[in-house]
């Protein structure tokens, strides 16, 4: 036979036989503790009602105009998307006179 195959065959013995003497010899476990039941519950809030908190209300901090426009304008200008948008871009289209003499077609010679 191979080498390997007869340690390969040893491990796993050794690990089956390891695990089932720990198995048998191990006690089986009994819970020390148990958890109440809904009955018990019932009877240790009724003793003492302190026992469950009452919840507080939500405070909400409600910022003024001036602050939020502040907020806003922060987080904004602190964008990553913005990159190198720092001046506002600007068209400018040259306006012709209305009227009779103006000509859609006297600059484009496609039309």
């Amino acid at each position: 036979m191979n080498n390997r195959i007869l340690i390969v065959a040893a491990t796993a013995v050794g690990v089956l036989s390891g695990s089932g003497g720990t198995y048998l010899i191990m006690p089986a476990s009994e819970p020390i503790v148990r958890p109440p039941n809904d009955t018990e519950i019932a009877a240790f809030v009724a003793a003492n009602p302190a026992l469950i908190p009452k919840p507080q209300a939500p405070a909400l901090d409600i910022p003024s105009s001036d602050e939020a426009l502040a907020a806003y304008r922060k987080a904004y200008a602190r964008n990553p998307l913005r990159v190198g948008l720092e001046k506002p871009s600007t068209i400018s289209i040259p306006c012709q006179p209305s009227g009779d003499q103006a000509n859609v077609g006297d600059h484009d010679p496609g039309l």
